[in-house]
């Protein structure tokens, strides 16, 4: 081939990882310059980095205040968490975010009878009055150990969180 094109700097450190021979029969800029006009330099028979093209015109641009009142207003729509059941996609940090909000909720909610004078407190339990359902969907293959290990620890999480029935897992969505 006369050169090799991934989609990301991301990729390209991981083909150079698994290929370490690759960087030394190509000419590839290994440094971290955050300069994209130098692409130059990991050019001629190189890893090159080719951005996935986005037609901006087909898009709408986003009404933040229609987003919000949807938001608050929308009590049934799910958060969803779209990725491969892997660790490094850190999925627990999302469990743990979403078991701050739920008592925050409970907080509110307690609250409720205790001070309903305070309008910051208000608008907090207006927030948080239904907290929606959170759905960790994606890639999982039940032959990857890493996958099957993945999965166990966050339902292990989630149930230490107390936020076990909040959450639904959906391996392998297609």
């Amino acid at each position: 081939a006369d050169g090799i094109c991934v989609n990301s700097k991301f990729t390209q450190g991981e083909v150079l990882q698994a290929f370490p021979k690759l960087a030394t029969h190509v000419n590839v800029n290994l440094t971290n310059s955050s300069n994209d006009d130098d692409h130059e330099s990991n050019t001629a028979a190189g890893l090159r980095v080719l951005y996935p093209a986005i037609d901006l015109s087909n898009f709408i641009p986003p009404d933040d205040d229609q987003k919000t009142t949807a938001v608050l207003h929308e009590r049934n729509a799910p958060i969803v968490s779209l990725n491969r059941f892997e660790r490094k996609k850190n999925i627990e940090v999302l469990l743990h975010a979403y078991a701050i909000l739920q008592r925050q909720r409970s907080k509110s909610n307690d609250n409720d009878n205790d001070n309903t004078d305070n309008k910051e407190h208000d608008i907090a339990a207006s927030s948080f009055a239904s907290l929606p359902p959170l759905i960790i969907a994606g890639g999982y293959d039940p032959r990857n150990t890493e996958n099957v290990e993945y999965l166990l620890e966050l339902k292990h999480l989630a149930q230490t969180l107390q936020i076990i029935t909040q959450i639904h897992f959906r391996p392998s969505i297609s």
